[in-house]
């Protein structure tokens, strides 16, 4: 299937888009100094146009601090 280009503009900030082709995954992540204060309703709503993009992708949606970004994107990628 082709979705067109790699990049999709969006009218709103996301930190991190991932798309895993191998596990039909795709995360959305936002980066805070305090991830305590991150709502993941808002960010589902930030991403909505990007999900929809991706029908046959399981979306997942996950709040980080800068500490727990570095962990997780070394461990997952």
């Amino acid at each position: 299937m082709n979705r067109g280009p790699a990049y999709i503009l969006l009218p709103y900030e996301l930190d991190i888009v991932a798309v895993n082709d191998m596990k039909n995954e795709i995360v959305v992540a936002k980066i805070k100094m305090n991830p305590s204060r991150i709502n993941t309703s808002v960010l589902k709503q930030k991403s909505k146009r990007l999900i929809e993009r991706y029908p046959e992708y399981r979306p997942k949606w996950i709040g980080l601090s800068l500490k727990d970004a570095l962990k997780y994107l070394s461990s997952s990628f």
